[in-house]
This record gives C-alpha cells, structure tokens and sequence, in this order.
C-alpha cells in the first residue's frame, strides 16, 4: 500500500516536473542560437577509388548536384580528361564510380566550378561552362560555354585560373555567384584584387561577371572560400576567403538579397596550421565553418550578429590521409573539392572520396524542436 505522504510527495514531484517542461517549452530562439555549440561531424568513410595510380583529380574541381557527387580526373599531362559521378545511399555511401562525361575539356591547370540549386557552372581561362546535367541519369551531355556576343570579356578582360568562386543563395530566389579573383592567364601574374559577380542561374543575357567597384579584395592570391547565410534572412550573410599567401581568413558582409557587399573585407583572424598543405576545402554548415589543413578538420562557430569567428577547436575527426597530395609552384590554389547531400559532407582526396554524416548535439536538437 502506498501511503498517503509517498502520495504528496509523488504529486509534488509531477507538478514541478509540469512546470520545469513548461519553462523548456517557452524558452526563446535567442537561448539556443547563443549557446548553439555547432554542428557534429561523424568519423570519415570512404569510397572506393574513382581512380587508377596514373589518375587523379587535383587540381581539378568537384561538386554536388541533386544525390550526385561529381568528380573531375585527368593524368600529370592532361590527357583522360574523365567525369566520373556516384549517387548516394540512405546510408551516406556512394554508389560505384561511373563515367558522367567523356571529356570535361580542361587541361591540367587547375579551374573552379560552382553548383547551384541544380546545374553547376566552371570559369577558365575567360570562359564560362554550364555542365548540361541531365535529370533522372545524372548524366552529363556536355559543357556548354555561354558568351555575351555584347560582352566578349566576361571577367572584365581578365582570363583567371587558379581562381576562387562562391554561390549565394537567397530565400527570395535570388542567387548570385561571387568571384574572388585569382592567377590571371592575361598578364600571367597574381595582379589583380578586383571582385566580380553575377546572377544565378547563368543564361546568355547575363553570361557576364561584373566587376564591384570600389571592393578591393585584401589578397591577390585567394584561397578556399565559403558563404554563411544568415538564419532567416532573404540572403544576408557573409563571405570568408582565406590567403593562399598567409595563415589569414577575411570576411565580408552581403547585404539583404544580395543587393550589393559591404565596402571592404574585414580581418577575421588566422586559420589553424593543420598538418600539412593548405589547400583543404572550406565550407559551412548551418551556424560552422570548417576547414582543412593537410588531414586536419578545423571548426569555428560563426557569431549570426556580425560574422566574427569562434577560436578554432579541432573536435572534429581527422581525414586518413591529406586531402590534397599536391603542391602547385607560385602559390597556386584550386576549385573546392566537395560538396554537402543531405546530412552528409564529400570530400575528394587523391583518389577516394572521403565523407562524413553531420549531427547537432543532442541537447540541440531537443531545444530546437520544442521551441
């Protein structure tokens, strides 16, 4: 028999119980977004090799688009210039290599290529490329350059390689693609600190990038780069850049829907030295920015108020191995080599795939669905 004191204090304990839930339950945005620790990334797995020891596909790009991931291969002298792609799994894995395009056309120089909401575009050596994806397959038809007969210098007469691009989206459908600069085949120097931009999705109208006047980018040599959009904004966020010549990350503001970026690239301090090169891949996820260093993964949390930059911690799981085995002469970068499907991030290695599923910790997630 249960007293009738056990009773009261059973009682006691459900009422205040109803009323801590109660508080949990009423507990403002603000709360979580402050303490947000950031997102989680699992222990990295690997695909099988999309490549044979005489292959690779650095300096090359890859990218995602819809469940494909995508990855550019060629030999030391250009030739077997192969696309291969794989469809993911429920369980993140890819599916076995196959050959989305014969001949992506590029030399060994390396290039960048930037995907969208469903296509992706590369720029090299002066020209624009818009990979015809076919839907359903995954295929690629071709790559189709697209010129403004008005406009015969899409890059304001600079021909870049070795160059950084970046997409930002908007809520409002609006997107732009941002191009931070890079070696330019016209000069054949890092002379330039000029920042270009131009809408999205590309078509022959606006098959042009145009040059931000008064925005002189802080370096000549720009390295990965990666775009943070403010949570519940029309596309306010910001840009972070690093510098092929020095440890140092830059930031800059885009205002709502991408109207115009602010006057200048502000300093957001030094990135982490890693173990090796620094050509490893930026890239955001929700309220993180991750980079890596050689076959270390650095994450910051991004301050949602002005874009400033947590201390870096190294919580998250190394890579097997460097994800870049190569080291271009002048200082020379290349295209970002991954891409995010879903709960799960891509990144090309020598010749693997290496990918990770992303989480929130647990009190996170919990604090985020009662609000």
């Amino acid at each position: 028999m249960i007293g009738l004191k056990s009773i009261h204090r059973l009682t006691q304990t459900l009422f205040f119980g109803f009323i801590f839930a109660t508080l949990l339950l009423t507990s403002t945005k603000t709360v979580t977004q402050t303490q947000s620790p950031g997102v989680i990334l699992g222990p990295w797995r690997e695909t099988a090799p999309f490549a044979d020891g005489s292959h690779r596909s650095h300096p090359l790009p890859s990218f995602a688009v819809g469940s494909n991931f995508y990855v550019h291969t060629q030999t030391d002298s250009g030739n077997d210039r192969i696309v291969y792609f794989a469809r993911q799994r429920m369980d993140g894995s890819l599916t076995p290599w196959a050959i989305a395009l014969q001949d992506h056309g590029g030399g060994p120089h390396g290039y960048t290529a930037v995907a969208t909401e469903n296509t992706a575009y590369h720029f090299r050596n002066g020209h624009i490329g818009r990979y015809v994806i076919e839907q359903g397959t995954g295929l690629i038809s071709g790559i189709r350059l697209l010129e403004n007969p008005a406009i015969h210098k899409p890059f304001s007469g600079a021909k870049y390689m070795w160059d950084t691009a970046v997409y930002v989206p908007a809520a409002t459908g609006h997107a732009y693609i941002y191009h931070l600069g890079g070696f330019d085949m016209t000069s054949y120097s890092y002379d330039l600190d000029d920042m270009h931009r131009t809408s999205a999705p590309i078509a022959q109208e606006n098959a042009y990038f145009q040059k931000l006047e008064g925005i002189v980018t802080p370096t000549k040599n720009p390295n990965k780069a990666a775009f943070y959009k403010k949570p519940d904004s029309s596309g306010e966020g910001y840009i972070y850049m690093g510098d092929r010549l020095s440890s140092k990350i830059y930031r800059i503001h885009i205002k709502e829907n991408m109207a115009q970026a602010s006057e200048s690239w502000l300093d957001s301090g030094d990135l982490p030295e890693g173990n090796g090169n620094h050509l490893g891949d930026m890239f955001v996820i929700r309220d993180s920015l991750f980079v890596i260093r050689g076959s270390k993964v650095f994450r910051a949390i991004i301050n949602a108020r002005n874009g400033s930059l947590s201390a870096w911690d190294d919580s998250p799981p190394d890579l097997p191995e460097a994800q870049i085995d190569i080291n271009w002469h002048w200082a020379n970068t290349e295209g970002a080599s991954y891409g995010i499907i879903g709960d799960y991030v891509y990144v090309t290695g020598p010749q693997k795939v290496y990918f990770a599923k992303i989480s929130e910790p647990i009190y996170q997630i919990f604090l985020t669905r009662i609000q």
